[in-house]
């Protein structure tokens, strides 16, 4: 099974560890990344169905940019309000500008205020991890 969990924290560090060294394009391609790895953590805590190592064919088996809105809706449906709560003064979709094909780009076109958003979304879903670890809806080393 994937570890999502460790796999957010991971690219978290070496995101910011990037962005301190003005790394930006590279910075904000693992802050996506990140991310995408912290909500599929938090929606493996609160039921999504998976097949083998990945999630079972549907709006979950995608990137960031595309399931932002989706864990939403299915953390609303499934009791996980009191996460979404601690996401609540981050944009609709912090990552609807983020594309996991920019990794094909020379990043001269990533904007530091976009990093930077992208980031702080990071920061508020490393926030809704911690949370549920302490909840107990999540094993750091299960999800």
């Amino acid at each position: 099974m994937p570890q999502f969990f460790q796999a957010a924290k991971r690219h978290w560090n070496d995101a910011r560890f990037l962005m301190d060294d003005s790394r930006m394009a590279n910075a904000d391609h693992l802050f996506g990344l990140a991310a995408e790895c912290a909500l599929k953590s938090m929606l493996r805590g609160l039921g999504m169905e998976m097949s083998g190592n990945m999630p079972a064919p549907g709006r979950f088996r995608s990137h960031i940019d595309s399931i932002w809105e989706h864990f939403q809706t299915y953390a609303y449906s499934r009791s996980g309000i009191r996460y979404l709560d601690q996401l609540c003064c981050l944009p609709q979709s912090p990552f609807s500008d983020w594309r996991i094909d920019q990794r094909y780009e020379s990043g001269d076109l990533i904007q530091k205020e976009a990093v930077a958003i992208h980031r702080k979304a990071c920061e508020q879903l490393n926030a809704c991890l911690e949370a549920a670890l302490l909840d107990g809806m999540l094993d750091a080393d299960s999800f």
